[in-house]
């Protein structure tokens, strides 16, 4: 079967520069997190993990302590719609961005405040947010299929994810992955998979079906990176990751291009193999990606009932915060590999859905795209300014935002 070719794009997005094992360290000693300052639950995605971390070092004012569960996307949002107290035992998130410390379980579990995911809750199948409750977005993730650095392999078509992970390298084969143990996969419950899954048509709980495969199901993204790390056989491994954890992690695996039903090349999330800018994501050509999704309890008017959970939601969604708030938000959802909303140029309103035409109120595409190529960018409408003024003569570009000419 025919994997598919690499399409190639334009100058259209701005050169980014790609970014060591310290010695093994004692667990640290668990800690009753409810007695941090303000403190608020989230559970859910394992891959949304190392974007909120990233954005905890922004929730200093007010400060508000993160404390997350990594229990995969639909688990969250199930905790939230039920009611249900969650067993698993979470990290507390340090504002400094780095340190996760555990937390000691309560008898009765951790009420959950926010359920965090990667897909709509409808692609959960059994998720229904009740009158009580309401569906907050945050930033672009974006979906892929990755194979060790040292394999030869580029690219995958949807029919082709289809009969590697479906088939298990069974009866229908695409050449190299064709040895299951060398597949990563997550569990049904993953936002991950239920993404990809969705964009190939197979079903999450239909991968590499039988027994003898579960073993290759991790309950967390960070087993298929390792999984993908220690392969035996480069070109035979193939996995799935988030790009927040793949994009991290280009040293040891590559990302491949993804070939959409009815496109007639693949495409790359960014411009090519050494950026970052997510061009093809922004601008609607990579097929796999959707925006944070979280779900928390509100009052009549639609208000978060948790002040906590207000406070984290109105960062996320860059409602009723500063500019200068606002644009630390930018900086750290660019940092973790994701997209600021405020920077795509498409949009959907379901998974793997028709995509529209999009245009923030503020716009940030060129912020953006600086944040990701060390200050400079690459897209031929960007010019930098420090007032509306410089934007004169920009064309349809007439205002300065964040430093750039933006179209509003």
């Amino acid at each position: 079967m025919k994997k598919t070719m690499v399409c190639t794009v334009a100058a259209l997005a701005g050169i980014a520069v790609l970014g060591s094992a310290g010695m093994a360290q004692a667990a640290p000693t668990p800690i009753d997190c409810s007695t941090l300052p303000n403190p608020v639950v989230l559970y859910g995605s394992t891959a949304v993990k190392p974007v909120v971390k990233t954005l905890a070092t922004t929730l200093t004012n007010p400060q508000v302590s993160i404390i997350y569960g990594s229990v995969s996307s639909c688990v969250g949002l199930s905790d939230v719609t039920t009611g249900t107290a969650d067993q698993t035992a979470p990290l507390y998130l340090a504002a400094d961005g780095t340190t996760e410390t555990p937390c000691t379980v309560p008898t009765t579990g951790f009420k959950v405040d926010v359920g965090i995911s990667d897909v709509y809750p409808a692609t959960c199948g059994n998720i229904t947010v009740g009158s009580n409750q309401k569906e907050f977005l945050g930033p672009v993730q974006v979906m892929t299929f990755d194979v060790p650095k040292a394999s030869t392999e580029t690219s995958i078509s949807a029919d082709a994810g289809y009969t590697v992970f479906g088939f298990a390298g069974q009866t229908y084969q695409v050449t190299p992955w064709i040895d299951p143990t060398q597949m990563f996969i997550r569990v049904p419950t993953s936002g991950t998979i239920n993404m990809l899954g969705t964009a190939i048509g197979l079903p999450a709980a239909k991968w590499l079906v039988g027994s003898q495969y579960d073993k290759q199901r991790n309950q967390g993204s960070g087993g298929v990176l390792s999984g993908l790390q220690s392969a035996t056989n480069a070109n035979a491994a193939i996995g799935i990751l988030a790009a927040d954890f793949a994009d991290a992690h280009r040293d040891t695996i590559k990302i491949l291009a993804y070939q959409h039903t009815n496109q007639e090349c693949g495409y790359l999330p960014d411009s090519d193999a050494t950026h970052f800018d997510k061009i093809n994501v922004r601008q609607g050509r990579y097929a796999i990606w959707g925006p944070v999704h979280m779900i928390t309890n509100v009052d009549a008017s639609g208000k978060p009932t948790n002040a906590n959970a207000a406070t984290l939601l109105s960062f996320f969604t860059g409602s009723g915060i500063t500019t200068a708030q606002t644009k630390a938000m930018i900086t750290a959802e660019a940092a973790a590999y994701t997209i600021p909303l405020c920077a795509m140029q498409v949009s959907r309103t379901a998974e793997i859905g028709a995509e529209a035409s999009y245009q923030d109120p503020q716009p940030c595409g060129c912020f953006y795209e600086s944040l990701k190529n060390g200050g400079s960018v690459f897209s031929s409408y960007c010019k930098a300014c420090t007032a509306d003024a410089d934007c004169a003569d920009a064309g349809t570009y007439t205002h300065c935002r964040y430093g750039f000419c933006e179209a509003q």
